[in-house]
């Protein structure tokens, strides 16, 4: 469904001397339908990088992306657009992605207008459903980002996201923010919407008890390359990269 191919991303730092610095290098991986691949690593590893060069909220400096066998590594803004809904992201910060001088109705209004998913009469009906299915009640609607906990904001960014019914989600840390008390409960909402609509998953995470736990397969980043992937068994079993083994090691210390 989706695949990255030997993809490079270089940045300019400095307005004279132009300091040329590659966070991303020679990356490669492929993600099936319903698959959920994770992206493990050190902070600063690049992985978020690397999850916005796959929705292409970031050029690649080199290489190329696929997505359901399209060469989409350049393509016209109309295009993109159309690839926006199928291809999104929930960032790490909930608060972030939420405008705080916009209410919630309108905050979720927002999608459904910018794609053309509904008229405006069934507008209400489609936001209902929206608040139901990531748990949340009308009530909410009237109220501002800075007026709900960090759970509902989360819930509330998910629900923007599945609304639009996207084939590919990058997850970049999006419980990592929140109280250790909702964590669990946006997980269990995540991986229900995967299930129930068979979308593959590109998960970020430092975190290696979690990604074990929830994809199938691994790709381990140090210094913006791939060092390892592969299937959560093979790599729990037989890891070979110096960084997989003191991931593990950590999971191991602190279950």
């Amino acid at each position: 469904m989706f695949e990255m191919h030997n993809v490079d991303k270089v940045f300019y730092r400095g307005q004279v001397l132009r300091r040329k610095q590659r966070v991303v290098q020679d990356v490669s991986f492929s993600l099936g339908p319903g698959e959920i691949l994770g992206i493990i690593g050190p902070s600063g590893a690049g992985k978020s990088t690397i999850g916005k060069l796959a929705i292409r909220l970031l050029e690649p400096s080199k290489g190329r992306l696929f997505f359901e066998g399209r060469d989409i590594t350049h393509v016209d803004r109309r295009t993109s657009r159309r690839l926006r809904a199928s291809m999104q992201i929930v960032f790490q910060d909930p608060q972030a992605s939420l405008h705080p001088g916009k209410k919630i109705g309108n905050l979720l209004r927002e999608p459904l207008r910018l794609h053309r998913l509904t008229t405006r009469s069934e507008e209400p009906a489609m936001v209902k459903r929206m608040l139901a299915q990531v748990g949340l009640n009308t009530d909410i609607l009237d109220r501002y980002p800075a007026e709900v906990s960090g759970g509902e904001k989360q819930r509330i960014v998910i629900a923007r996201v599945m609304a639009l019914r996207p084939r590919f989600v990058v997850l970049d840390e999006p419980t990592s923010m929140l109280d250790v008390s909702v964590q669990a409960n946006i997980l269990h909402l995540l991986m229900t919407l995967q299930q129930e609509w068979n979308m593959a998953y590109l998960y970020i995470s430092h975190d290696m008890r979690l990604v074990t736990r929830l994809c199938q397969r691994l790709a381990v980043v140090v210094d913006g390359r791939i060092v390892e992937q592969g299937p959560v068994e093979e790599i729990m079993a037989h890891p070979r990269h110096a960084c997989t083994k003191r991931l593990l090691a950590n999971r191991i210390n602190n279950p």
